[in-house]
């Protein structure tokens, strides 16, 4: 553009001196200092558009810079809040399964503590029953008792560290329990039934949680009453509990309660609390496993004729 306005330019001044008959020596040297003006307006005036066309760019450049500057910050702050946010779910994840993890080894320590406290009970009483018979000069008793005892005792050290075991093994362990309080009264007849749709070997549930319900059953109910007692044990399941009934006809709750307070024995056997308590301490009510004792009193017009005890138990 410049070196077509200064190819152009000189025509015009030329013409215009020529116009005016100028063609002196001192016209030239004008005609030379207004061209080198003119050029030099041109100069000034391209370079200053140059100037001004590369500020702009500067500008534009350092803009650009500023923008990626300040995504680059964002980002880096997002990926900064990402990792802490990380960091806070992981710690929690952590956290709560070391509750979690916490909650189920004290779960563990209180019904091993449970567990610790029924055996030596039940342990007492077998020893007294042997005390019993071998004080009555009944040996032959006295050896079959020692024999299905020391079954029994082998059956629960094998199982006492464990927090579950099979239900197969939990009802052979009650079937040994059983035959020995026969052995050592003789006055009921006794019955163990598992329905179909129970898999003995398939579930695992707290072990020795139902003799403590027998031996109250046998102890309070049956032997008071001396003869005729009748034990009848069902196994049964529904989608979360292994449901076990423990019936007896014998003198019932109420009676039982007023033969054990004229002997000073205000309450039922230490196992029964026990087996309850370790019932409580299996309640899941996020997962809506909630276990019960129940207990029905079996009346005939009026008149007490046993007492029913339906245990659901967890499956484990």
């Amino acid at each position: 553009m410049a070196a077509k306005r200064a190819d152009v330019f000189p025509v015009r001044l030329r013409w215009l001196l020529q116009r005016n008959n100028v063609g002196s020596v001192e016209n030239n040297e004008k005609y030379i200092a207004v061209k080198d003006s003119v050029f030099s307006m041109e100069s000034k005036i391209e370079i200053a558009n140059l100037e001004t066309k590369r500020e702009i760019d500067l500008k534009d450049k350092q803009i650009q810079l500023d923008k990626l500057e300040v995504a680059k910050k964002r980002n880096e702050r997002l990926f900064f809040i990402g990792v802490i946010l990380l960091l806070l779910v992981v710690i929690t994840i952590v956290y709560r399964n070391l509750r979690l993890a916490a909650a189920k080894a004290a779960s563990e320590n209180k019904m091993s503590a449970f567990q610790a406290r029924m055996n030596p009970h039940f342990i007492f009483n077998s020893l007294s029953s042997i005390q019993s018979l071998v004080m009555n000069n009944e040996n032959e008793a006295s050896v079959d008792y020692l024999s299905e005892f020391s079954t029994l005792m082998r059956q629960i050290l094998d199982n006492s560290a464990k927090s579950k075991v099979p239900l197969k093994t939990e009802i052979e362990m009650l079937r040994s329990y059983i035959q020995l309080e026969h052995l050592r009264f003789d006055c009921f007849t006794w019955n163990v039934t598992i329905a179909e749709n129970v898999k003995e070997e398939a579930v695992e549930v707290p072990g020795m949680i139902v003799q403590p319900f027998v031996e109250n059953a046998i102890l309070h109910g049956l032997v008071p009453k001396g003869k005729d007692g009748r034990l009848t044990i069902t196994f049964e399941r529904d989608d979360r509990h292994i449901v076990c009934a423990v019936e007896d006809n014998g003198i019932g709750r109420a009676k039982s309660y007023e033969l054990n307070r004229k002997k000073n024995k205000d309450r039922q056997s230490h196992g029964v609390d026990i087996a309850t308590n370790r019932l409580i301490l299996l309640n899941d009510k996020k997962k809506g496993l909630v276990n019960k004792v129940i207990y029905i009193d079996k009346l005939e017009n009026g008149v007490a004729m046993g007492t029913q005890v339906i245990i659901q138990i967890p499956i484990l």
